[in-house]
């Protein structure tokens, strides 16, 4: 099982630290390109990116989930500058999704 951490310079090094494999990417692009190879890859199981890199390769992500593959499994954490939200959004929009009824968001 492999575990690969996909992000910025310093995002990269604190996954480094203990022990996991990362792929340092310097813009969006280059990170959807990145994703690609480890989603191709059978070896690698799970991708660790930051929230605003998940955003941006999310078509790639929901392409997984259509699909119904099991690997690779998308972890999806802050960034150094802190969350902004956008996961617990796309959380939210899931579950109104699953039981077909539209919640209110509240912070």
């Amino acid at each position: 099982m492999s575990i690969v951490a996909v992000g910025d310079r310093y995002f990269v090094l604190v996954f480094r630290l203990v022990g996991i494999r990362g792929r340092e990417v310097s813009d969006e692009k280059e990170a959807e390109e990145e994703v690609k190879k480890l989603i191709s890859n059978e070896e690698c199981r799970v991708i660790i990116l930051d929230e605003r890199l998940a955003f941006r390769v999310k078509r790639l992500r929901e392409e997984i989930m259509r699909k119904e593959k099991p690997y690779p499994i998308f972890v999806i954490v802050p960034g150094l500058e802190g969350s902004k939200g956008l996961r617990i959004q796309e959380m939210h929009n899931l579950i109104e999704q699953a039981i077909g009824v539209r919640l209110k968001f509240e912070d």
